[in-house]
């Protein structure tokens, strides 16, 4: 039966997808390009082996938490962090 419901929640997911609303063009003073500040962001990934998801899945479930919630507080705790240890807020909603 989870397997069945996951299956449904992930194909409902998808069609989603098509339909979401892009990001916002937030307003901006300047293009950043035109700042001549070099960005201090860049784009990283990372992808894990099926044995490894499901090592993070088994480990995530004995602490009562989702392995998504794993990946979301070392993102938080890690790099984030480092950059906006002051004021990072990350807000998290459960079904």
């Amino acid at each position: 039966m989870k397997k069945k419901t996951e299956s449904l929640l992930k194909r409902i997911w998808e069609e989603q997808f098509e339909i979401l609303s892009p990001a916002p063009q937030l307003p901006l003073a300047i293009e950043p390009e035109q700042s001549g500040i070099p960005s201090i962001y860049s784009r990283h990934s990372a992808t894990f082996s099926n044995a490894e998801w499901q090592q993070l899945k088994t480990l995530s479930s004995q602490h009562h938490v989702t392995p998504t919630m794993v990946l979301a507080a070392l993102f938080s705790l890690g790099a984030v962090s480092l950059v906006w240890a002051k004021s990072f807020t990350a807000e998290f909603n459960t079904f």
